[in-house]
């Protein structure tokens, strides 16, 4: 039940997922209960929305089972920049798939519920 992301919260990291099972949950409507959208475990990268963008977080990662999550924070990216540039582009290019398969599930999923 540990909060590994909270809604709101300053967005100076993301992280992957090693172990566990954690809840994604985003507010309810007018303040209404948090509403589970979808869960994540072993080799997922959650908060990279946020960080990237440079805005609070939009939703929370709630441990389900004890998890194992390593932290990748803006430093360590500015780090990275400078000390093996490649590899930060393969870093960015590798994000930037993930984050294209997502929108293309989300795309199938509204097209699917407009039918």
């Amino acid at each position: 039940g540990e909060l590994l992301v909270e809604v709101g919260a300053p967005s100076d990291e993301m992280y992957f997922i090693g172990s566990g099972r954690g809840a994604i949950r985003i507010r309810g409507d007018a303040g209404g209960a948090a509403v589970q959208v979808a869960t994540v475990g072993p080799g997922a990268i959650v908060g990279e929305l946020a960080f990237y963008l440079a805005r609070p977080r939009n939703a929370s990662i709630v441990a389900q089972t004890p998890m194992r999550a390593w932290r990748f924070s803006r430093a360590s990216l500015d780090r990275l920049r400078q000390e093996m540039p490649d590899l930060a582009y393969r870093f960015h290019e590798g994000i930037a798939a993930m984050l294209a398969a997502r929108l293309t599930r989300t795309n199938r999923l509204v097209s699917f519920l407009a039918d």
